[in-house]
């Protein structure tokens, strides 16, 4: 007989000695990588290094959820070091489709900060643009590529 309702899947029980199979992943999951969070090792080394510099204020922006977390202990090591953080999340004018690690600042602190983050983390090929208005000190986490 004919039904109007989708049947559902049914989850699938393991056999016994058969070990539990973990939930498929969604396609978007399983094709857009995420960014890893920082180490307990890599954040006390980050926080190190900036608190041997001067301080400034900073704008921690990550274009969508795969990278909020890796934004929260980034704001985390700057704040402790003294830093003025702040976390912003979601695209915007000017980092929507951005595909990698940018830092925007002026007076040559965009390629102090892009070394100190590399040499301290697992985090390479951070892009520094030297900002000649000085709008303000800017990270920003795009899209993870692949």
């Amino acid at each position: 007989m004919f039904s109007p309702m989708r049947e559902q899947a049914k989850p699938s029980i393991p056999q016994e000695g058969e070990p539990a199979k973990p939930p498929a992943q969604t396609i978007a999951e399983a094709e857009t990588p995420r960014w890893e969070q920082l180490t307990a090792a890599e954040k006390i080394k980050l926080r190190d290094k900036l608190s041997n510099r001067p301080a400034h204020s900073l704008t921690v922006y990550c274009v969508n959820s795969d990278c909020v977390d890796l934004g929260a202990d980034l704001v985390e090591a700057f704040a402790q070091a003294g830093w003025q953080v702040t976390q912003r999340n979601g695209g915007g004018i000017g980092i929507d489709g951005l595909t990698r690690i940018r830092i925007t600042a002026c007076n040559g602190l965009a390629k102090e900060l892009k070394e100190t983050i590399e040499s301290t983390t697992n985090l390479k090929n951070i892009e520094a643009i030297e900002d000649a208005k000085c709008a303000g000190t800017a990270l920003i986490i795009g899209i993870k590529p692949f």
